[in-house]
């Protein structure tokens, strides 16, 4: 698949370029053509693309189950940050971040098969979500305390981090990424 992803200029959307997407960015080309918009769209139907969502049916039921569990985790520290400033974050990392660990934990070991895999045996977006939700998401004077929480309280949420980190692509990809305002 030869694509391109589009990230949105004013010149880009008087020129309609966005109407896929209702005037809005991302855009993703595939062959030339505008296919798809919304992020999350797009990150399904590449996973989808690319084997990243399962071997079936249900482990690709249960891999967009982990992208939303992530999303509820990082929706809640963003409202515990947004209410709170510093002090709200620092409190959800200290009471509330250890008890979403324990929970993901339960859910784990209920949908992978394999260590190092949330969902079934191989590789998922799930995976990757929650790789960049614990290892790259939050502020980095909190990022020590999520990956020794996840060490402390979660050891296959921990499993998952260390493999998809140390997968060769994902690092080739970290150290070659564009730098995004996103």
């Amino acid at each position: 698949m030869d694509g391109k992803y589009i990230t949105g200029h004013s010149d880009d959307k008087a020129a309609g370029v966005l109407d896929l997407n209702m005037g809005s960015i991302p855009i993703l080309y595939v062959d030339g053509k505008a296919v798809l918009g919304q992020s999350r769209a797009i990150e399904r139907f590449l996973s989808k693309h690319f084997g990243l969502m399962g071997s079936s049916d249900i482990e690709a039921g249960q891999v967009d189950m982990w992208t939303e569990h992530v999303r509820d985790v990082l929706d809640k520290y963003q409202k515990a940050k947004a209410s709170g400033g510093d002090d709200g974050a620092a409190k959800w990392m200290a009471e509330d971040l250890p008890d979403l660990l324990k929970k993901l934990e339960k859910v784990i070991a209920l949908t992978s098969t394999v260590p190092g895999c949330t969902v079934g045996g191989k590789l998922s977006l799930a995976d990757v979500k929650l790789y960049m939700a614990m290892a790259d998401y939050f502020d980095e004077k909190y990022k020590e305390t999520v990956i020794s929480a996840v060490k402390e309280h979660a050891p296959h949420i921990a499993a998952v981090v260390d493999s998809v980190g140390s997968h060769e692509k994902v690092k080739a990809w970290l150290a070659e990424r564009p730098v995004t305002p996103f």
